[in-house]
C-alpha cells in the first residue's frame, strides 16, 4: 500500500500550518524540504531550530492526505516525555489524529522493539518472561555477582577505583559496571554478548554466562536484551524485516543522537527491507561515557538545519565552537544579544559564585524567570584522595526540591506507567518524595536520596534498600493497584519494604497521606533530579535551580550558569577556553570529545543570558582577553579574608 505524497502542499497551506508554529521560519529552505520530504534522510538541527514542532507539523501534513487504503507511520523516540511531546503536536488537530490510532504507532524504540519483534519471538525461544526492566535486572545481576566468588577477582580489576581501595569495594564497583553489560547476544540469545576484551573460553565468562543464564530463568530481562531479541529475529526469521517495512513503509526517528548501535541495527534492518527512515535530531548533543563516537553517522546529503531562534548570536557563536561530533555554524535569528559572563574565583571562593550568578540575574533579567546552575557530578568521588570540585562545593547546603504537592503522585505514577503515559524515571522520583515523607532521614541518608537515579544510588550506599523497594516496584508496576484496598495495601507494603532504613526513621506508621489518584490521566508532578535555592539581592529573591548536566538535556532556560566540577584529571574550564579559541575544526580526544559534549548541552539551554564559573587558574591571560573580545563579561570574585592567626 502507499504512502501519502506531499508533493502537493501549497504555498498557502505553509503559511495556514505558520500560524501554529510559534514563530518558526517555515520559508527557510531546510525546513520547507523536510516537510515535504517523503524519501530517507537524516536532519541535524541546531539546538533551538524547532525541529519538535517541524516534526508535528509534517504529521500533520501527511495526517491530512492519509486514508485507510494507505500504509502506516511509525515514529519512534527515546522517552515517554518526548513521546508525549510528540503527541500533543497532533491533539486539537481533527486532520492529524488519525496519527494517533491504530495502525500508527508512536512511541518509544523500547516499545516499538518488545511489541513488533521481541516479545512475539521469545516464547519460541523458550523464555518465560516475569519482568523487562534494565533497573530491576541489574540490581538482581549485583547481588548475583556479590555471591559468585569466583568473578571477584576480575571485577575488581575492572573496577576503575585504585588499587588501594579496599578490595570488596572494588569489587562492587565492577559488578555494578558489568551488570550493565550482562546482555544477550543477539547472534545467539541462549548466550551472553561478551564484555569487551573476554574471551569465550575463560573461566570468567563461563561464570558470567552462569549468572546470566539464572537471572533469565527467574524471568528477568532488561530492556538490551528485547533489543538483541529483535535483531535476532531480524536475522534469522525469514521475511520478517519484509514484513515490519510493509507494516510501516515510513519510519520516523526522533533525538536520533541519542540511539544506540543496536537500536540503529535494528532500524537499519527494517529500513533495508524497503522502508523508509528519516532520523532527526543534534549529533553534538551525544553524550557518550566512553568517548566513543555516536552510533547515528549522518550521511552526506543530510540536511543542516543551523538557524536557531533560541539565543542570541553570542551563544550561538559558543555552542558552534562546542560541537565535536559534526562541525555546524550556528545562525541566531533571536533578539536582543544573550549575555555572556565568566565569573572567576580563586581557591576556596567556590562557595562565592552562587551570590554573584544572583546579582548577574537580578541586575540583567529580574527576580522572574527560570534560572540553573549545573555542573558534572553532584558528589564528590568515594576515593578521592584530593579535594574535588562539585555542585555541593558551590551550593553546601543544597536540598532537594520538593514544591510538588504529596497526596496521589506515587500513585498517579504507578498508573500512568501502565499505560506508557509516564517513565520509571517518574516513578523513581514519586517514590523518592514518598520516602522523604515517609522518614526522618538521617544527614547520610538524606545525601542519597539527593543523588539524580535513586536507585543506582541505593545500590551504591544501601544495597538492602536498593533491593526491596525494587521488589516493591517490580510488584507493583506489573499489577497496578486499582482500587482503594489495593492501595491501602500497597502502601503498607512500601512501609514494609523500607524496613532497611532505621525503623525509628518512621515519622507514620501509614501511608495514608499519599491517597489513592482520583484523575490518574492529570500530568504527574513530582521531585526531579534538581534542587532549588533562593538568594536574595536587595530584597529580591532569585530562585536557582541547581542540577546536574545530564539532568538538563533537553530544557530550556532563561539563565544557565556552568559550574566547573572534577571531570577526571583535566583542567575543564582550559578545554572549554581552548575550544573558544579555535579557529578551525578540532580533533580532540575521547574524553575531551565527552566533556565538551557536556558544555555544548550546557551552553545551549539558555535564551537570555549564559555564565560560567571556573578557578582563575582555569583560564590564561590569553584566554582571558580573548573571552573579552569575544564579548564576555568577567566578573573576579575576591577570596574571603582569612582570619588573624
Amino acid at each position: 500500500m502507499p504512502l501519502p505524497s506531499l508533493a502537493d502542499v501549497t504555498e498557502e497551506e505553509i503559511a495556514e500550518l505558520a500560524i501554529s508554529a510559534g514563530g518558526l521560519d517555515l520559508s527557510h529552505p531546510v525546513r520547507r524540504q523536510f516537510l515535504t520530504e517523503m524519501g530517507s534522510k537524516d536532519v541535524q538541527a541546531a539546538p533551538g531550530a524547532g525541529k519538535t514542532t517541524l516534526l508535528g507539523l509534517k504529521l500533520r501534513l501527511i495526517g491530512r492526505r492519509w486514508n485507510p487504503a494507505m500504509s502506516a507511520v511509525a515514529v519512534v523516540t527515546h522517552t515517554n516525555v518526548a513521546k508525549r511531546e510528540i503527541q500533543d503536536q497532533l491533539k486539537d488537530h481533527p486532520e492529524a489524529e488519525c496519527l494517533l490510532r491504530y495502525p500508527h504507532f508512536i512511541g518509544t524504540l523500547t516499545q516499538f522493539a518488545h511489541q513488533f519483534l521481541a516479545l512475539p519471538t521469545c516464547s519460541g525461544l523458550g523464555f518465560e518472561i516475569q519482568t523487562i526492566d534494565t533497573g530491576i535486572f541489574r540490581s538482581a545481576a549485583i547481588k548475583a555477582l556479590m555471591g559468585a566468588s569466583n568473578t571477584h577477582g576480575w571485577l575488581a580489576g575492572r573496577s576503575g577505583l585504585p588499587i588501594k581501595a579496599p578490595y570488596m569495594q572494588r569489587v562492587r564497583a565492577g559488578a555494578e559496571k558489568i551488570a550493565a553489560v550482562l546482555t544477550l547476544d543477539a547472534n545467539n540469545p541462549w548466550t551472553l554478548a561478551p564484555p569487551e576484551n573476554l574471551g569465550t573460553g575463560t573461566p570468567t565468562y563461563a561464570a558470567l554466562q552462569a549468572v546470566k543464564s539464572s537471572l533469565n530463568a527467574r524471568g528477568l530481562f532488561s530492556y538490551e536484551d528485547m533489543m538483541a531479541v529483535a535483531n535476532h529475529a531480524l536475522q534469522n526469521i525469514s521475511g520478517l524485516s519484509q514484513a515490519v517495512a510493509g507494516r510501516f513503509p515510513m519510519l520516523v526517528l526522533d533525538e536520533a543522537q541519542d540511539t544506540s548501535s543496536e537500536a540503529f541495527q535494528m532500524l537499519h534492518a527494517v529500513r533495508d527491507a524497503g522502508s523508509v527512515l528519516q532520523c532527526i535530531g543534534d549529533v553534538n548533543q551525544a553524550i557518550l561515557t566512553d568517548g566513543a563516537s555516536p552510533a547515528w553517522n549522518l550521511d552526506s546529503s543530510a540536511l543542516d538545519l543551523n538557524e536557531s531562534k533560541r539565543f542570541g548570536p553570542s551563544i550561538a557563536t559558543v555552542a558552534s565552537k562546542l560541537g565535536v561530533h559534526r562541525p555546524q555554524q550556528i545562525v541566531s535569528t533571536k533578539e536582543p544579544d544573550s549575555l555572556l559572563y565568566a565569573i572567576l574565583f580563586p581557591d576556596g571562593a567556590e562557595h562565592l559564585v552562587p551570590n554573584e550568578y544572583a546579582k548577574i540575574i537580578a541586575k540583567d533579567i529580574g527576580p522572574d524567570g527560570d534560572f540553573w546552575a549545573a555542573g558534572h557530578r553532584r558528589n564528590p568521588s568515594e576515593t578521592a584522595t584530593k579535594k574535588q570540585l562539585v555542585i555541593g562545593s558551590y551550593f553546601p547546603n543544597l536540598s532537594p526540591s520538593s514544591s510538588a504537592p504529596l497526596g496521589p503522585t506515587l500513585h498517579q505514577a504507578i498508573i500512568q506507567f501502565g499505560w506508557g503515559g509516564c517513565g520509571l524515571d517518574v516513578v523513581e522520583d514519586a517514590i523518592r518524595q514518598s520516602v522523604q515523607h515517609c522518614c526522618d532521614l538521617t544527614d547520610d541518608q538524606q545525601k542519597v536520596f539527593r543523588q539524580g537515579w535513586l536507585l543506582k544510588a541505593l545500590d551504591r550506599r544501601l544495597p538492602d534498600l536498593a533491593a526491596s523497594l525494587r521488589v516493591w516496584i517490580s510488584t507493583y508496576l506489573g499489577s497496578p493497584p486499582i482500587t482503594e484496598q489495593e492501595w491501602q495495601a500497597a502502601q503498607i507494603a512500601l512501609l514494609a519494604a523500607l524496613g532497611p532504613l532505621n525503623p525509628a526513621s518512621l515519622k507514620v506508621t501509614t501511608c495514608h497521606q499519599l491517597s489513592i489518584c482520583t484523575d490518574p490521566s492529570a500530568p504527574v508532578d513530582v521531585a526531579s533530579d534538581r534542587s532549588r535555592v533562593l538568594i536574595n539581592v536587595e530584597g529580591a529573591n532569585i530562585p536557582i535551580n541547581v542540577g546536574t548536566i545530564a539532568s538538563i538535556k533537553g530544557q530550556t532556560h532563561d539563565a544557565t550558569l556552568i559550574l566547573q566540577t572534577a571531570f577526571f584529571n583535566m583542567k575543564p574550564f582550559g578545554k572549554f577556553a581552548e575550544a573558544l579559541k579555535a579557529t578551525t575544526a578540532k580533533s580532540w580526544g575521547p574524553k575531551e570529545s565527552t566533556l565538551l559534549a557536556n558544555f555544548y548541552v550546557a551552553a545551549s539551554r539558555p535564551r537570555r543570558l549564559l555564565a560560567v564559573a571556573a578557578e582563575t587558574s582555569q583560564i590564561s591571560e590569553e584566554h582571558r582577553n580573548l573571552m573579552t573580545l569575544s564579548g564576555w563579561t568577567i566578573v573576579d570574585v575576591q577570596a574571603p579574608p582569612t582570619a588573624a592567626t
